[in-house]
């Protein structure tokens, strides 16, 4: 026989337990996971949950992070409660956070563009170049491309290259 005191003191005969909130003993439940369909005891979405000095309410971080709204069904095993398991939720955090990092990053990019802070390294580079032709009449076009080789950072198109080697041949 359970007995449930109005000061959240709870009494099974005789056994007294310590003091808790009734809304604790409410915020899991045996059902299915509404992310992943396993069985357990999970959370209820759309109770306030504090993890790491933050406070969570996972139906809020769902819709917010990924746009999806978990429907309330009477007729279902969870009857109307929204849970989630341990695992999914700390996937839907990962995502949560990653959401607000690259939220952030473009925040401060476009402050750093806006400020010009930000000019790319190769702007100021300046890039020289000289193709000679191969004094051996017995080479190719294409071998002689292959065997240049170039020390810059970046590549520099094959089809521009091609252009001015024959370029250089034709003089």
């Amino acid at each position: 026989m359970l007995e449930v005191s109005t000061k959240t003191e709870v009494v099974n005969l005789g056994i007294t337990f310590p003091s808790m909130d009734l809304c604790e003993v409410s915020k899991e439940s045996i059902g299915l996971c509404r992310c992943c369909l396993a069985e357990g005891l999970f959370k209820d979405m759309a109770f306030e949950y504090i993890w790491m000095n933050d406070n969570e309410v996972y139906a809020d971080m769902l819709l917010e992070t990924l746009d999806i709204s978990i429907t309330l069904h009477t007729e279902s095993l969870n009857g109307l409660k929204r849970l989630i398991c341990e695992t999914c939720i700390c996937r839907l955090r990962e995502a949560s956070n990653f959401k607000k990092q690259v939220l952030d990053s473009e925040k401060q990019f476009l402050n750093m563009l806006r400020k010009g802070k930000l000019k790319p390294s190769w702007q100021n580079t300046q890039l020289n170049i000289k193709l000679e032709a191969a004094d051996d009449a017995d080479i190719d076009d294409d071998t002689y491309l292959e065997d240049l080789h170039f020390s810059v950072g970046f590549s520099v198109g094959l089809g521009y290259l091609q252009s001015k080697h024959r370029n250089m041949i034709a003089d």
